[in-house]
């Protein structure tokens, strides 16, 4: 691995935990508020990172944050408009 590379995978990790404790607690505790525009951040840095490093897409500690991070917002959005 690119030492690239690694800095993009810790960083991915890193942010799609934060965003998943972030939108777990906004969803489900009213606690905090909907960091929108780090969620967009994250998943154009994830798309672009992606096609760079084919790698990344096999990393699981990248792609859980990654699903857990896609179905929370997916809950966030049948949430409002119901």
């Amino acid at each position: 691995m690119k030492e690239a590379e690694k800095i993009s995978n810790v960083v991915l990790v890193i942010l799609g935990i934060v965003l998943s404790v972030d939108l777990f607690l906004v969803l489900f505790f009213s606690i905090g508020t909907k960091q929108s525009i780090l969620i967009i951040g994250y998943f154009v840095s994830f798309v672009l990172l992606s096609t760079k490093f084919k790698s990344i897409t096999k990393n699981k500690f990248v792609i859980i944050p990654f699903y857990t991070v896609v179905v929370l917002q997916i809950i966030s959005f049948v949430l409002k408009f119901i």
